[in-house]
């Protein structure tokens, strides 16, 4: 989990499904409204993923390049722009 001033972002990764949990500090986050890109990166190979809204999360399904120390950079384009990084275990 990352804390950042606006919000608490939480990424759950496997090889087949990303999902991202974003809760407010007090205020509510609509979801619907946001737009955000994960970007995945082992070892030499990097993909970019849309992150699209299901119920109380971001999601995307697919194939994905998962392991130990993989790095996921999240963006959020909208207003504050945001960027949160991870290093998945």
């Amino acid at each position: 989990m990352i804390e950042t001033e606006d919000a608490d972002y939480e990424l759950v990764a496997s090889p087949d499904s990303l999902r991202l949990y974003i809760r407010g500090h007090g205020t509510r986050i609509d979801l619907l409204e946001l737009d955000a890109k994960i970007a995945l990166g082992t070892g030499k190979s990097k993909q970019v993923v849309a992150l699209h809204p299901v119920f109380d999360r971001l999601e995307a399904t697919g194939t994905f390049q998962i392991s130990a120390r993989t790095k996921a950079v999240v963006t959020r384009p909208s207003k504050p722009a945001t960027t949160v990084r991870f290093t998945l275990k």
